[in-house]
């Protein structure tokens, strides 16, 4: 092993959600924040490192991007 981890389904699941966010909709990003918040915060999250932090970035782009007071 070269000292990562194994990529994972829960990698390859956050990086389709996130990629969802491109969609300009509200209610698209709503969607993506919530189950951004609901994978990310869970007890038995499995979502680590890098897609975690893809995670969050993708939380606060839509933050900083949209119009909607809902989704800030």
């Amino acid at each position: 092993m070269n000292g990562k981890r194994p990529r994972l389904l829960i990698d390859a699941i956050v990086e389709t959600i996130c990629r969802c966010s491109e969609d300009r909709d509200n209610q698209v990003q709503l969607e993506v924040i919530k189950t951004l918040l609901s994978i990310t915060i869970a007890v038995n999250s499995k979502v680590h490192e890098r897609t975690l932090m893809e995670a969050f970035k993708t939380q606060y782009s839509i933050h900083l991007a949209t119009n909607s007071n809902v989704n800030r």
